[in-house]
């Protein structure tokens, strides 16, 4: 329903004609509650009580139409300025949202590009000052570190500063729904020991690693949360022969049923390890995530005397965190705490 300008001067025009001319009758007998009924309409309404019975030039029906006129144009005038300001508000949220829809569109375009102009390599990699390398497996691309600075710089998919590249199978596609990648981590904060896992059920393990990843009280529900631990989809094991680990765990953000798989494997070496990760991986895809994590692991491969069994207590820095420090994510805590030593 749209009210007119005409319409609404109309209704105020015939109710204060009414309304008037009562007031001229009423001042023929009472010019005190004449006066009064003007200044103050709502006082007509003693005028009409006062005269309802006289039969000659009685005031009663033009005060009663008047007032009802004048009441009619008031709420039609209020009805029409909240329902400008409620269609206001939906044409700003419906602009707002369009605006929002845009911006998320033209991002996710923006990303894809990105990835699309992303330049993937066969070979070897070497790490730089590591004196380590991996063989890129067959039906697996690398892509560099520098790739990714420049496709995604100052965006939240910019590279860590540990991280040396991507490694993707060669069917995946970066821009589907689905795809999934190898990020691959150095860090050479020296030997790191693995005796300690032995000593350390799962039950501790992931108990904290559930403390370190509590979720933000302060986050909204719109906000991403960060994913909790719910258990081991597959339980941490490493091989002292190869100085290899691995480990799956099933992870769901707050008041989501919906389980992920974070897949890690671990190359140890002698002065640090290449940590090979896969991230939100479907449930039902387990076994290719884990299988693709250990298989680039195995292809680590050191410089002479840089393996992990050739360390030496004397001459080697040790890591301040260990294996199961590593699998929980308390490194970076040790790692904290080591560099505030004086």
């Amino acid at each position: 329903m749209t009210l007119s300008l005409p319409m609404l001067l109309l209704l105020l025009a015939c109710g204060l004609g009414l309304y008037l001319y009562g007031i001229a009758l009423v001042w023929r007998r009472d010019r005190l509650t004449a006066v009064f009924a003007l200044l103050l309409p709502p006082l007509g309404l003693f005028a009409l009580a006062k005269y309802w019975g006289e039969r000659a030039n009685n005031p009663r029906w033009y005060l009663l139409g008047g007032l009802v006129l004048l009441a009619l144009a008031g709420g039609l005038f209020g009805w029409h300025v909240l329902a400008t300001q409620q269609r206001e508000e939906a044409d700003w949220l419906r602009s707002h949202d369009a605006d929002e829809a845009r911006r998320v569109a033209s991002a996710r375009a923006r990303r894809a590009r990105a990835l699309t102009s992303l330049v993937r390599s066969q070979g070897k990699v070497e790490i730089a000052g590591a004196a380590t390398g991996i063989t890129v497996p067959q039906h697996f691309r690398f892509i560099d570190r520098s790739e990714l600075e420049r496709a995604f710089a100052g965006t939240s998919d910019a590279p860590a500063a540990d991280t040396i590249g991507w490694f993707v199978h060669e069917r995946v596609d970066l821009t589907a729904a689905n795809a999934w990648y190898v990020r691959v981590t150095w860090r050479g904060d020296g030997y790191v020991a693995a005796r300690g896992l032995a000593s350390v059920d799962t039950a501790t393990l992931l108990a904290a690693m559930r403390r370190l990843r509590q979720p933000d009280p302060t986050a909204t529900q719109e906000q991403e949360q960060t994913p909790q631990a719910h258990g081991f989809a597959d339980l941490p094991t490493f091989d002292p022969q190869t100085a290899r680990a691995t480990w799956v765990v099933a992870l769901a953000r707050p008041r989501s049923e919906d389980q992920v798989l974070e897949c890690q494997a671990v190359q140890l070496g002698r002065k640090g390890l290449v940590l090979f990760t896969i991230e939100n991986m479907a449930a039902a895809r387990a076994e290719l995530c884990l299988r693709s994590v250990r298989l680039l692991a195995a292809n680590v491969y050191f410089g002479v005397g840089q393996s992990h069994a050739e360390h030496s207590r004397m001459l080697d820095r040790n890591a301040p965190y260990g294996l199961a420090e590593l699998i929980t994510g308390e490194y970076v805590d040790k790692l904290r705490q080591a560099q505030a030593r004086p």
